[in-house]
Formats: C-alpha cells, sequence, structure tokens
C-alpha cells in the first residue's frame, strides 16, 4: 500500500516537473516573441524617420521655390490676426 503511494506520488513529481519546463519554455519563447516585437516597432520607427526626411528633402526645392515665389509677388502683413497681402509688380 505505501508503495502504491510512492509510485503515485513519483509520478505526480514528474508530472510536476514536466509541466514547470514547459511553462519555462513557454516563458522563454514569449520573451523572445516580445523581443523580437520591440525590435520590429524600432526598425519601423527608424524607417518612419528616414522616409519623413526623404520626403523632406524631396520636397524641400518645391517648398523653397513656393515659397520665393509668395515673397516675390507679394508682400505679407500680420497684424492682429489679420492677414492683409499687397501685391508687388516686379
Amino acid at each position: 500500500m505505501w508503495w502504491e503511494h510512492a509510485q503515485r506520488l513519483q509520478e505526480c513529481l514528474h508530472e510536476v516537473e514536466a509541466m514547470h519546463d514547459e511553462a519555462l519554455l513557454q516563458e522563454e519563447r514569449v520573451q523572445w516573441m516580445r523581443m523580437g516585437a520591440e525590435k520590429h516597432l524600432k526598425d519601423l520607427e527608424a524607417k518612419n524617420t528616414v522616409l519623413m526626411e526623404n520626403l523632406k528633402q524631396k520636397n524641400k526645392p518645391q517648398v523653397t521655390q513656393q515659397i520665393q515665389e509668395k515673397s516675390n509677388n507679394r508682400f505679407w502683413l500680420i497684424c492682429r490676426g489679420v492677414v492683409q497681402v499687397w501685391h508687388v509688380s516686379p
């Protein structure tokens, strides 16, 4: 009788150890997945920054040209929230 109890106890101990090992493996997988997700997010943020800088550089000549055209043809006066525009002949 005590032998059967000891044998069942041993089986339960093996099951608990197996579940513990599986839990550790799952926790390790979760940590790797979390680190991968964080790296992916950082990579996306870096890519977004590069794309925004490229967009700014690409549009910079166009924006500069638009500003020059406006400044060549108009004189802007901003006073008390009212914008007055005078056209200046070249």
